[in-house]
């Protein structure tokens, strides 16, 4: 079985982080999705999903995200329900995000992206490191490169 959701949308409102009574950080937000279709003549429309970001993701999403702003979100969805105060049932789907990325440009006179991190997952991979001293051979020409026996060649 399968539970994937991968989305790319526009913040509604902005990211609203809170802490549970065990000091769990959680952010809700809710994104703007485009429908990939539209009928003839009609205006395109938009599902409004709810997003629940837990722990570290909720302090990435709730930091560097506000209304407005494109977000990508990889996650699962959930539902779950509840008895609200009145004693009424209430049902909820959600997608829990696993994983929450940028999506556009860095915002005009926002904070540079040298100090916002791409993305943030809860199996977050050490820096690749980078080869700034390394050959640059989008400049080089023919001649960096020779070919002495074409036995060798696989093709």
């Amino acid at each position: 079985m399968l539970n994937k959701a991968i989305l790319i949308g526009r913040l509604v409102v902005d990211p609203e982080l809170k802490t549970t009574p065990q000091g769990t950080n959680v952010c809700t937000f809710r994104i703007a999705v485009d429908r990939p279709f539209t009928a003839k003549g009609a205006e395109r429309k938009s599902d409004f999903l709810n997003i629940v970001a837990w722990r570290q993701n909720a302090e990435f999403v709730s930091r560097f995200f506000q209304k407005g702003r494109l977000i990508g979100v990889e996650g699962s969805i959930q539902s779950r329900d509840y008895q609200d105060k009145d004693g009424n049932r209430r049902y909820v789907t959600e997608i829990v995000a696993e994983r929450c990325f940028f999506v556009d440009s860095k915002p005009q006179g926002g904070a540079s992206y040298n100090d916002e991190p791409r993305e943030f997952t809860p199996y977050q991979k050490a820096e690749t490191p980078s080869f700034a001293g390394g050959a640059a051979y989008e400049s080089g020409s023919g001649s960096d490169f020779e070919i002495v026996d074409d036995d060798d060649l696989p093709f």
